[in-house]
């Protein structure tokens, strides 16, 4: 009913127990150089340890591990509160919880390059072998589509690149895109490929094994692979 709970239903799959809800915004996420284990390694790809970034603006959780192994803290007003990563075997697979949230700060006005990097590796640690691999520019998004009926994958390119934005007071005015960018990517699939090919007959398109080449200098752009 929208009402706060005293207790946090998930936690016997989480493997801790709440503590309390933070009562400020400014909650910041440390991970400790000292990682002895893959995961922990894995958490710090790309992100440097031992210093604080912000976790997000909004309220946090503080945890007490019991089952769960625990990884960082969750840093308020200079304090350690709780573990910023609870990890668990549940099953056949493992549970891992976020007491923060940097999702919601990637997608929000308080966004930093390690929001990004922290999903990042905790869905590469959970899915070390992915069936595609896409490596392109941060400004490109890209769409993963099976079709089954014609047993190939879509890829959808989105290239998207702006002069610096301005900004009104907090508000800031996104800038309409101007120019098109050459940008290059490559797709790595765990499954033979039969046949590659771009929507646009200017994509350079080089195929090699199970590594796919693109140069591209357009907005949008589709790469076919059949299987």
């Amino acid at each position: 009913m929208g009402q706060l709970l005293d207790t946090c239903v998930l936690s016997d799959l989480i493997g801790a127990r709440f503590i309390k809800r933070t009562e400020t915004a400014e909650n910041y996420i440390r991970l400790s150089s000292k990682a002895d284990d893959e995961l922990g390694r894995c958490l710090l790809r790309d992100i440097p340890p031992d210093w604080s970034f912000l976790a997000f603006d909004g309220h946090t959780a503080a945890f007490e591990a019991t089952e769960a192994k625990s990884y960082g803290e969750i840093m308020f007003h200079e304090k350690a509160i709780g573990p910023a990563i609870l990890a668990k075997r549940h099953g056949k697979g493992e549970v891992i919880y976020l007491p923060c949230g940097p999702d919601g700060a990637l997608a929000g006005e308080f966004r930093m390059p390690e929001h990004r990097l922290l999903i990042r590796n905790i869905i590469h640690y959970l899915n070390p072998r992915p069936e595609i691999v896409i490596d392109a520019p941060l400004n490109v998004e890209a769409i993963v589509t099976k079709d089954d009926a014609n047993n190939r994958f879509i890829i959808h390119f989105v290239s998207y690149f702006s002069p610096t934005p301005p900004t009104i007071g907090s508000h800031v005015l996104i800038s309409p895109m101007e120019e098109m960018f050459q940008y290059n990517a490559t797709v790595t699939v765990r499954f033979p490929i039969k046949r590659v090919e771009a929507l646009n007959p200017a994509t350079r398109v080089v195929q090699q094994g199970e590594k796919v080449e693109l140069e591209m200098d357009d907005i949008h752009e589709a790469l076919l692979i059949y299987s």
